[in-house]
């Protein structure tokens, strides 16, 4: 027994009624691997037959008055978060009170990025935080965390980063809008922002949420962690008859040039998020017109065996954008998306299908025009006057759009303050890709692209999927 576990018993045995408690961490054989490998597998279905959850932060004492205000309170208003960060507020703290220290010292809890998390917060029937005597809802941890952190960032620390562990962030907004997530864009999502001591437990720590059975993992700790991650995606691949897995190549791609997997593997051991698509187009607008990905399995398991056909190739790279900056609600979009710049380029060449490219097209692009949609998250949901396929009013925001201008509260104040908002948040897409042409005169935006790459449609994507030669003729 470790000594945190130690420390921890006294007070999971207080709030345990039943007296029966499972913890992982005695009764999982870590150094037995056919032990372990049976027991992850089931970690999933032990979450979710449990009664309750209870989950030792290190609070040994129990909360005093205004950390439980910060914490606990304001679960009545209609808004949950817009009522707890305006009730925050009006606390008027300052970050040498006690009670925001220790509000700001929970969250940056090292619990809260740890991967094993997600499935200990989603899936019991309820799960609970201990503060030595006391015992907090996640639901209503997560809301009052998280509203405590905006309202740091807004107000007592407005140059500081985002203090949120954004796993937990991204897990309570799960629990907040109570969506179930598809295992594949779990994955995407979380495992960039996780922490694990095995690599293999960023792919294995999520199985609890896969829900689909057609997508066969098994937990294997003998194999490598390259014969891990090759095996998933190709689970993936095989399970779900599709590429979709392809979306989030993008994100993980500096990271399997250090490591020996197959190109088509992502790599998720990565600690860098790139914007994806994680969501699958529908019929009208799908690449592959809804073409399913038939498994072939090939001579060499390094390779995968896929059908379709080349459309396009490279002609130009317009632009490259760089990692978007952690201050990206004051972001000087207009500078930064360089639209006429791009439409200059695109003048001074001779070729006659880069004549008609027009700057509505190439802002409609970096903007990721043709997925937007599918794609608005709900940051974009706030703002319903803006019409995404106005074009008009999008150019003559980006037209009149001044830095002075821009400030970080949550309310445009103005339908031009609005459309600037809009543009913020979907230019966050560009980053770390590059706007290029195709030789037939077409404009795209992708990763690390480069002049002559091939632009293909295959089946099984939704998306078109630009290859590279790697050298072997394949």
């Amino acid at each position: 027994m470790c000594y945190n576990l130690s420390k921890a018993i006294p007070f999971v045995s207080y709030h345990c009624t039943s007296g029966l408690l499972w913890i992982d961490q005695l009764c999982i054989d870590q150094r037995n691997i056919p032990e372990r490998n049976q027991q992850v597998e089931l970690m999933g279905a032990i979450y979710l037959a449990c009664e309750n959850c209870l989950v030792w932060l290190e609070e040994e004492a129990p909360l005093d008055n205004i950390t439980r205000i910060l914490l606990e309170e304001g679960e009545s208003h209609g808004d949950v978060f817009t009522g707890d960060f305006d009730r925050i507020q009006s606390l008027n703290l300052s970050p040498t009170d006690s009670a925001w220290k220790r509000a700001f010292q929970l969250i940056r809890n090292p619990y809260f990025g740890r991967a094993w998390i997600v499935q200990e917060v989603l899936l019991p029937k309820v799960s609970l935080a201990i503060f030595g005597t006391d015992l907090i809802p996640f639901t209503r941890l997560a809301v009052g965390l998280h509203a405590f952190g905006a309202a740091c960032i807004e107000t007592l620390l407005p140059n500081s980063e985002w203090p949120i562990s954004t796993l937990f962030g991204t897990a309570f907004y799960y629990i907040q809008n109570k969506i179930e997530r598809q295992y594949q864009e779990t994955l995407s999502e979380m495992t960039w922002c996780s922490q694990a001591t095995d690599p293999r437990d960023l792919v294995y720590a999520f199985l609890g949420l896969k829900g689909d059975d057609d997508i066969d993992i098994q937990p294997d700790y003998a194999a490598s962690v390259d014969e891990v991650y090759t095996r998933v995606a190709m689970a993936f691949i095989k399970g779900t008859h599709s590429l979709g897995m392809f979306r989030s190549l993008s994100q993980y791609q500096e990271q399997i040039e250090i490591a020996l997997l197959p190109s088509w593997v992502p790599d998720w051991r990565t600690n860098t998020y790139i914007y994806t698509f994680d969501h699958p187009l529908p019929p009208t607008r799908s690449a592959s017109k809804c073409r399913v990905h038939v498994w072939k399995t090939a001579e060499d398991p390094k390779y995968l065996e896929v059908a379709g056909g080349t459309i396009d190739s490279v002609g130009l790279v317009l632009r490259q954008y760089p990692v978007h900056p952690t201050s990206w609600p004051t972001l000087d979009d207009k500078q930064y998306l360089g639209i006429d710049s791009i439409l200059a380029t695109l003048t001074g060449e001779t070729t006659s299908n880069y004549q008609d490219i027009t700057r509505a097209r190439i802002l409609g692009t970096v903007l990721a025009g043709s997925m937007r949609g599918q794609w608005v998250s709900d940051s974009i949901k706030r703002y319903p006057a803006v019409d995404l396929e106005d074009y008009e009013n999008m150019l003559e925001a980006y037209d009149n759009f001044s830095a002075g201008e821009l400030n970080t509260s949550f309310a445009p104040t103005s339908l031009h303050d609005a459309y600037i908002k809009v543009m913020q948040h979907l230019s966050r897409v560009t980053e770390q890709r590059s706007l290029f042409v195709t030789k037939s005169g077409k404009l795209g935006l992708a990763r690390r692209v480069q002049k002559d790459d091939i632009i293909t449609i295959l089946h099984g994507s939704d998306y078109p999927v630009v290859l590279r030669d790697a050298g072997d003729s394949r």
